[in-house]
Parts: structure tokens; C-alpha cells; sequence
């Protein structure tokens, strides 16, 4: 086993034994692939050199706010959380029910890794995930058992190395992103909860074909052709006959293996279904009688936007701390042409909203310190902004009605959130106590712009006739502060 006196004893070591899907790496590939090898659970099969490894990830989740009831939680990034019923903590993906106990993740990997020699070699990743998580990351082939948890295949490809110049490792099948520090797989990460970066600004998995190659040991290319974000099957919006998206990915370490950093991009010319991203528009007509713009009954069309996302982040171990110390950043920005409701009626004059165009962009610090051998101190502290509110985090986060705008129709009423800011600071206390088991204490403290926390809402009656727009508080948080305060126990055990 790795030493504890490193700093990865709390996160690394379960990282590298379990055989983490790790996006943004902590160690090098190498060295994961050893302690597989070393520590993994060999399986026996028609071929050698096949391991199983695997945790089981519960917790317990407080939100000091009271909570959140009875709402839809809607993000493009996963699936929405449908609950209701419950104290929910307020913009959050995995850790939303709060006062609860949950199983949260239970992984099984099944892996026949390629070997470090530069030669023909093929082998395989399945990657299977169960739990309350699982609902959030599900796929459209993926099965969801209600609200009740789900079953998904979170990973599941061949590899094969063709032996050209330095070799041409290619990876085809399902995998996770290339983007983001933040990993889907909770023991992997330096907090539990995830940011608000990783959870609104970066796809979670593709389905499609990536080629890497590295030029020498310090740098190393990655490109392929995905179906899209979060989804085995292609999209084709609005009869668009591509339907799939570019993503690459540039990745340096220092000659010393204690720093490396990442710079990934996707780009979707035909627009993405998780973003809502095209354009809605109807045809208007001026009523004399009404002295107004109203619709043409029948003129909705659709249009396809084109989406693009690069991420930076970079990890340094000092050799000055003894390896006891990790500082991490991560950097997102992203744009898409337009998504549906910055039209309203041809026009745009909704409050907050760009000509057709949304961004977003955050930033966010780490720093993990290994205290002793069996306790670990780690802080997060981030920011997020959605410049239009729309696209990304709010988007007719609570519906008057349930007409749906993907189709053309407007929501009989339906509320926007404006140019929001989103900022988190995070407190994790780890205990490496028991073999194989990580326990940690994590406080969180969330805080929004003030705009943020209030819903902008239009209502169109089926007639054509506009309700008068105005105001409204959505309560983000689960009461009228832009604050929330949240601690979460979790509990991991890797195998």
C-alpha cells in the first residue's frame, strides 16, 4: 500500500486501489495502472490480467436553511431530480435531500488494462454505478427506477494501442469527459459535494471514439468524435443530420511528476439537448384591436445553436511539504448561440438577457494538507456566473405550467433567473482511520447574487393574451436569504 505519510493517503490511495475514472488525474496513469495490478482483485476469465475493484459511498446530508420543498431541480448537465416532498438542499446534483441518509454510489469495475510496452494490445473498461447518483448521470439507454435510484453504465469501452511512433492509444465506447478536476466518483475527489463548475459548466460522459498520443513523457494529445453530452444516442435536432460534437484535450507534467495541468474543449456545431439550445421562435403579428404584438397561431420553428466549453485546471504537489500539501485550480468557460426563452414573442426584452447569446465562466482553489496519517484537512473556495441565467443553472427553473418550450409552445407561464453569481466555500475534514475506509466531515457554505434569487416570469395564455411580467422570489435557498449552510458525513469503502 501506499505510504500515509503522502498526501493522497485519504483521496489517492482509495483513488488509485479502487481504480478510479479520474478525469483530471492526481498521479500518473502509471502509477495507477501498478496498484491495480498490485492490490486490484484478479478475476478469472478467459484472459489474464482482469481486475475488479469497486466502493460503496453513503452519507448524511443536513441543510441548516430548512430546505427546499416540493420543487423541480433542473440542470442540463444531468438528469433532473424530480423529488418532491422532502427538505432538499438548494442547487445541488448528489448531495440534494437534506436530513436524510443515503447510499449514494456503489461502483463495480471491471478492467483489462493496456500494457506500458509500445506494442499491438487491446483491452476493455466497464464501469458500472447504482445508487441515488446514479439517477443523476443516467444516460438516454440508461435505467431509471424513479426516484428510488438507478442502475448506470457509467462507463463501458474497448481500448487498443496501435504501436506507431510513441504509440496511438484508441478508446472506443462510452466514457466520462475530459473535462473538469471534479470527478463523478465522490472517494476521488479532495471535498464529498461537488462544485457548482463542475456540476453546470462541463458535460458528465460520451459516447464516441478518442484517440491519444503521446508526443514525450511530459505531453500528451487526446481527440475524438462524441455523440454529445450525456447520452449514448445522438440528438438530431430539429432534423439536423450531424448531431455529434468535437472534444480534445492538451496534457503537460513536469519532468518531477509532482504538477500537471489539462486544457480540454468540446464543441457542438448542431447544438445540445441538455442545454436547451435552440433557438424558439414564432412569427408575431400586430392585433389593431389589442394595439400589441401577439403570435401567428401556428408559426413555432426551431433552430440549431452551436455550443462550445474549454476547461483548464492544474494540480502541484510541492516537494517542499513533503508531499503532505496539494494545491489544484480550475478554470470554465462556455457560450452557445442562443437557448430557448431568450426570444419571447420576437422580442428581447426580457430583463438580463443578451441578443441571442449566453456565457458562462468560473473559477475555482483547492488545497488538500495531509495534518498526520490519519487525518487530512482540504478547502474549496469558488466562483460561478451564468451571465444570462438560462442556459446553464435556472432556466425556467420553477414552470407555472407544464407546457413545454422544447416544442415550440411557451410555458403558460414560465420564470426566468438573470444574470446569477454563484459563490461556495467548503470545509472537509478526512479520517483514514480503518483500512481501506475514508470518512469525512464536510461544511459547506453557499451564497448567491441577489438577482439570483429572484425568478423573472412571463405569461403567455393560450389566447395570445400577455399577462403583465413582473417579479418573483424562487427561494433558492429554501428561504428568502442568498445564503445556505450545509454539513454532509460520508463514509467510503474501497475494495
Amino acid at each position: 500500500m501506499l505510504s500515509k505519510t503522502k498526501i493522497g493517503t485519504s483521496l489517492m490511495a482509495v483513488a488509485l486501489s479502487t481504480g478510479f475514472v479520474v478525469a483530471g488525474p492526481v498521479y500518473q496513469a502509471k502509477e495507477i495502472e501498478k496498484v491495480v495490478q498490485d492490490h486490484g482483485i484478479f478475476v478469472e476469465t478467459a484472459k489474464t490480467g482482469v481486475t475488479l475493484s469497486g466502493y460503496v459511498d453513503v452519507s448524511y446530508n443536513y441543510n441548516f436553511n430548512g430546505g427546499t420543498a416540493d420543487r423541480t431541480f433542473v440542470d442540463s448537465r444531468y438528469n433532473a431530480n424530480n423529488k418532491t416532498g422532502g427538505p432538499r438542499v438548494g442547487g445541488r446534483l448528489f448531495d440534494v435531500d437534506s436530513n436524510d441518509f443515503s447510499v449514494n454510489q456503489v461502483k463495480l469495475a471491471l478492467e483489462k488494462s493496456l500494457p506500458e510496452e509500445n506494442t499491438w494490445a487491446a483491452g476493455f473498461r466497464i464501469d458500472l454505478l447504482f445508487g441515488e447518483d446514479a439517477k443523476y448521470i443516467a444516460g438516454n439507454d440508461d435505467i431509471v427506477f424513479g426516484n428510488n435510484g438507478s442502475a448506470s453504465l457509467l462507463q463501458a469501452y474497448v481500448n487498443f494501442r496501435i504501436p506507431v511512433g510513441n504509440g496511438l492509444d484508441v478508446k472506443f465506447g462510452k466514457f466520462v469527459t475530459l473535462l473538469g478536476y471534479e470527478v463523478i466518483e465522490t472517494p476521488a475527489n479532495i471535498n464529498v459535494t461537488r462544485s457548482f463548475n463542475a456540476n453546470y459548466a462541463i458535460p458528465a460522459h460520451h459516447t464516441g471514439i478518442l484517440f491519444t498520443y503521446p508526443l514525450s513523457d511530459l505531453v500528451e494529445l487526446t481527440f475524438g468524435l462524441v455523440n454529445g453530452w450525456n447520452n449514448e444516442d445522438s440528438f438530431f435536432l430539429d432534423g439536423s443530420d450531424f448531431s455529434k460534437a468535437f472534444t480534445g484535450q492538451v496534457k503537460v507534467k513536469n519532468p518531477g511528476g509532482n504538477a500537471v495541468t489539462a486544457v480540454s474543449f468540446i464543441y457542438s456545431p448542431e447544438g445540445e439537448a441538455a442545454i436547451n439550445n435552440a433557438i424558439a421562435q414564432r412569427e408575431v403579428i400586430f392585433d389593431f384591436i389589442l394595439n400589441r404584438f401577439v403570435p401567428s397561431p401556428g408559426t413555432e420553428f426551431n433552430e440549431n445553436a452551436d455550443v462550445f466549453v474549454v476547461n483548464w485546471w492544474g494540480e502541484w504537489i510541492p516537494k517542499f511539504a513533503n508531499d503532505r500539501l496539494l494545491l489544484a485550480f480550475e478554470l470554465n468557460y462556455g457560450f452557445t448561440s442562443d437557448n430557448y426563452g431568450h426570444t419571447f414573442l420576437g422580442q428581447n426584452d426580457i430583463k438580463g438577457f443578451g441578443v441571442n447569446t449566453d456565457q458562462w465562466f468560473g473559477a475555482a482553489l483547492y488545497a488538500k494538507y495531509q495534518v498526520s496519517d490519519v487525518f487530512s484537512i482540504a478547502s474549496r473556495v469558488e466562483y460561478f456566473k451564468d451571465v444570462d441565467g438560462t442556459a446553464r443553472v435556472f432556466d425556467a427553473y420553477t414552470p407555472i405550467s407544464v407546457d413545454d418550450r422544447k416544442y415550440g409552445v411557451f410555458r403558460e407561464g414560465a420564470m426566468y433567473h438573470t444574470n446569477v453569481d454563484l459563490f461556495s466555500w467548503t470545509l472537509t475534514a478526512g479520517f483514514d482511520i480503518w483500512e481501506n475506509m475514508l470518512l469525512r466531515l464536510e461544511y459547506r457554505l453557499d451564497w448567491l447574487s441577489t438577482e439570483g434569487n429572484r425568478a423573472y416570469y412571463e405569461v403567455l395564455q393560450p389566447q395570445g393574451d400577455i399577462i403583465p411580467k413582473g417579479w418573483n422570489i424562487d427561494q433558492l435557498f429554501g428561504t428568502t436569504s442568498n445564503t445556505q449552510h450545509s454539513i454532509i458525513l460520508n463514509a467510503s469503502y474501497s475494495f
